[in-house]
Parts: structure tokens; C-alpha cells; sequence
């Protein structure tokens, strides 16, 4: 038995194909995943690099921070891509009274991000926050305090949670 389709009906498969085919030909592509990626907010407010649970198995918010209204959709673009992924960097900035401060996780793996769009509410705030909860191996902390810049490095071993804080050479 030969199956024969008419003129109309081969061009109409033939357009539907090529419209398909960029669609397919882009779905198979995977997603490269970022080597670094940075958030710039105005203000850390929490961070404890162990992620903890509550009874329920529930995990607590280990890091809070602060954006300007300006980059908080950034922020939370940048949050969604990087969900739920290793990343091998993920550094905050920001500036008190002047002074760099800085965050970087290594193999950083954000579990669940939320955002209070505080600016929003009428109350008179001019900021949003963020709270995640975000595993990492290790990283670093570089602050400026009363006793001047410090850096304080940590480690997240089976054994607990390991910092080592010392004095910037000036």
C-alpha cells in the first residue's frame, strides 16, 4: 500500500517542521552553569554558614541581607538562576560608612531564597531583604569593626562549624 499526501499537505509539515526546529534545536541546549556570581546589596544582616534545621525537618534562614529597591529584581533574577545548582563562588558586597565589605561562599548551593519587598509597604522603608538558605564548604568574611579591618575565613567540616579570625595587614 503506498500512502500518498497531496502538494498542500507536505508544504503545511514542511513550514511546521522549520518552526518547530529552532524551538527543539534550543530545548536540547543545557544551561551552563555560572562560575562566580555576585550580589551587591546595601547591607548583611545574618549570616551563619551552618544550615540548621528546626523539628520538622524544615531549614532555618542562614543568611539575610539588604537590597536597594533599584537591584532587588536583579537580585532575585540572579537568586532563581542559581537555585537549587552548585555554584563555585557566590560573593555579596557591600559598603559601611564608606568601607568595602565583602562575603564569598565556595560551592555555594542556594536551597531556597524569599523576598520582602519592604519598599513597597507604604511604611516609609527604602530597602528590601532577602533571606536564603544557601549551603557552602567554606569561604570568607572581610569586614571593617571598631578594632579595625578583619578577616574571619570558615570551614564547614563533619565535625562542625571551624573559623579563624585575623587582623588586616594594613
Amino acid at each position: 500500500m503506498t500512502n500518498i499526501i497531496s502538494r498542500r499537505h507536505a508544504l503545511a509539515g514542511l513550514a511546521a517542521g522549520l518552526a518547530l526546529a529552532p524551538a527543539v534545536s534550543f530545548a536540547g541546549l543545557a544551561k551552563v552553569p555560572r562560575s562566580v556570581a555576585v550580589l551587591e546589596v546595601s547591607d548583611l544582616l545574618a549570616f551563619d554558614p551552618l544550615v540548621r534545621r528546626d523539628r520538622e525537618g524544615n531549614n532555618y534562614l542562614n543568611l539575610a541581607f539588604r537590597t536597594e529597591p533599584r537591584s532587588t529584581g536583579r537580585a532575585f533574577k540572579l537568586l532563581d538562576e542559581i537555585a537549587a545548582q552548585a555554584v563555585p563562588e557566590l560573593r555579596l558586597h557591600w559598603n559601611v560608612n564608606g568601607a568595602a565589605q565583602s562575603l564569598t561562599m565556595f560551592n555555594a548551593n542556594v536551597l531556597m531564597h524569599k523576598c520582602a519587598y519592604l519598599s513597597q509597604q507604604g511604611q516609609g522603608r527604602n530597602y528590601d531583604e532577602f533571606g536564603l538558605v544557601v549551603e557552602s564548604t567554606h569561604g570568607n568574611l572581610r569586614r571593617a569593626d571598631a578594632t579595625g579591618p578583619a578577616n574571619a575565613d570558615y570551614w564547614v567540616t563533619p565535625e562542625g562549624l571551624r573559623w579563624e579570625r585575623r587582623l588586616a595587614s594594613a
